[in-house]
């Protein structure tokens, strides 16, 4: 039932919310425009002033009192005086709703106020519409409405976690807002960036007007993401730090882990192809490839290398964030940590080495078997092809082969952890997976070829031209099965021959010195609970990890999270026999 009342009030409470914002943005537009302040930069019809004001009259006055109503029945149940408050504060559906109003809110106000500015702006310095059309008076309004609504939420959330600690979904998913936000807006900040320099190494004069209005909106973007990243970077470090509940939760979150790897992730694969362009660069005059339409060979090479250089900045910055805390926490967690990154980066790197020396293989046996794909005699396919895919395999397998042997170096210190490691089975899984999948669609293709000229079927193209990249993709695909494979077949041969670890045995005692712990044992009297009873619960347990590993930090670690009235004891030492 509660579940029901409750998905029911935050539903009612989101829909009349989005009432109360449309209401409000016709309200400010009318306000904008009546004044002067601001106006649209088109003579379109948006309605009559007075009309659109009772408009905003109407959804207001419908709006706010629905709102008022729903979120004063979700606040009551919050009340420290009502029963299951604490379950109110916790649940799910309300996490879920907070999340999504503030993301909504934030996107929102964030994208208002970069169009606010490049209005304001492209005013300022008198930029022609023709190339640059904002209007203000809506970037406004979305500003107000919903920097309004992202305030308003986020102190309610900041509420529910000063009355106590947060758990399961209603952790983790405001956790996904925070660390989705900060990743998407540092996607979003890196494109702008890669925009400016874009801009900057690419400007003529004959596309003057057009350059300046792609760097001026480039560069407010880059701010204005660029700001909203730092704040929710900063704020989920500020938890890190925390020496509270908030702060234990926070550096063992796997929302947070996910986070980190997934932003090391593609910051590797971005700076692989930033650096895979900038070879390129370099690649293409030895081809005799001249640069295209404005390009110059200065920007070709200080476009990919200028966007490279943040993100490898980025790719850093978060590993190093990523072994500091759950090493600082937990060494066997550092480990597991350390194990995603490298498998994680080689997966990265050996997609984009193995698809590039897949088609350099194709261009190899249609050169050799007489294909039709190097005859032009401009020679400007091949070799543009032949530019891109080289300067791709080259860094894809250097980093592969990097990354790999920190693996290698990794399984030759501890064999067997490795072969038992289920991030390393994982890992060589899902590459056989991809490999045998490529290999079949690209065998499928080459089938579909022989067959159809066997059986005298009409085919278009060159048979050699048309078989040659699918007969690479085969091969490499073949490679990279048979080496994944002996490699797993390793681990699985390493994991039979392990020897079974047994318990060890307990130490043999007497019959008095039994006796004598017997009753040293009822002699002492247990501390009575608060319930009365005479006995406390109490469970043995043995703590292990791999060899080399901290387990007083990891004992440290289990300590800070247990919840109220329950810890952790040293055993206590064995009574002298008598």
């Amino acid at each position: 039932m509660q579940t029901i009342r409750r998905i029911y009030l935050y539903v009612m409470s989101g829909i009349a919310l989005g009432v109360i914002g449309v209401g409000l943005s016709m309200l400010l537009e009318v306000i904008l425009t009546s004044s002067g302040v601001l106006q649209h930069p088109f003579e379109t019809f948006i309605g009559e002033s007075r009309q659109r004001l009772s408009q905003a009259i109407a959804l207001l006055g419908v709006g706010v009192p629905v709102w008022a109503a729903h979120w004063w029945f979700v606040q009551r149940g919050l009340s420290s005086t009502r029963p299951g408050h604490d379950d109110e504060r916790g649940s799910a559906i309300r996490a879920l709703y907070l999340s999504i109003v503030l993301l909504i809110s934030l996107v929102s106000w964030v994208n208002g106020a970069i169009g606010l500015a490049q209005a304001v702006l492209a005013n300022l310095f008198r930029v022609s519409p023709t190339f640059f059309i904002v209007d203000p008076v809506n970037a406004a309004t979305a500003l107000s409405v919903g920097l309004g609504a992202w305030v308003f939420h986020g102190l309610v959330r900041r509420r529910d976690l000063a009355a106590g600690p947060a758990h399961e979904a209603a952790a983790w998913l405001p956790r996904l807002y925070l660390y989705g936000v900060a990743l998407g807006a540092l996607v979003v900040a890196a494109g702008a960036l890669e925009s400016i320099i874009v801009a900057l190494v690419s400007a003529s004069p004959a596309e003057g007007d057009y350059q300046g209005v792609s760097l001026l909106g480039s560069s407010i973007t880059l701010v204005g993401w660029g700001i909203a990243w730092l704040g929710h970077w900063r704020y989920t470090s500020s938890l890190v730090a925390a020496d509270d509940w908030r702060g234990s939760q926070e550096r063992l979150s796997r929302t947070r882990l996910a986070a980190l790897i997934a932003t090391i992730f593609i910051a590797a694969g971005f700076t692989l192809t930033g650096i895979a362009r900038t070879i390129e660069a370099f690649i293409r005059p030895v081809l005799g490839l001249e640069p295209g339409g404005n390009e110059s060979w200065a920007g070709l090479i200080a476009a990919p290398l200028g966007i490279a250089v943040p993100w490898a900045i980025a790719w850093f910055a978060h590993a190093r964030w990523l072994h500091r805390e759950p090493a600082s926490a937990d060494a066997l967690r550092g480990t597991h940590v350390s194990r995603i990154e490298s498998h994680g980066v080689a997966a990265v790197a050996l997609a984009f080495g193995a698809v590039a020396f897949a088609w350099l293989l194709g261009l190899a046996m249609d050169t050799l078997f007489g294909g039709i794909r190097t005859s032009d005699p401009a020679g400007f396919p091949w070799r543009a092809e032949f530019a891109t895919w080289l300067s791709m395999a080259v860094v894809g397998l250097a980093i592969w082969a990097w990354q790999w042997s920190i693996v290698v170096n990794r399984r030759r210190s501890d064999p067997e952890d490795e072969a038992n490691s289920t991030i390393r089975r994982t890992f060589l899984y899902l590459t056989m997976a991809v490999a045998l999948v490529a290999g079949l669609g690209s065998a499928t293709v080459i089938l579909y070829r022989v067959v159809g000229s066997l059986l005298g079927a009409t085919l278009t193209g060159n048979a050699i031209s048309e078989l040659s990249t699918p007969l690479g993709a085969v091969l490499v695909a073949a490679a990279v099965l048979v080496y994944h494979g002996l490699q797993l077949r390793r681990d699985q041969t390493l994991r039979r021959e392990a020897p079974a670890v047994s318990a060890p045995a307990a130490p043999a005692v007497s019959a008095a010195a039994a006796a004598s712990i017997s009753s040293a044992a009822d002699a002492v009297s247990p501390e009575p609970a608060r319930d009365g009873s005479a006995r406390r619960a109490e469970r043995d347990l043995v703590l292990v990890g791999p060899r080399g590993a901290d387990l007083d930090a990891a004992l440290a670690a289990a300590r800070a999270v247990l919840p109220e009235g329950i810890r952790l004891e040293e055993p206590s030492a064995e009574p002298e026999a008598v």
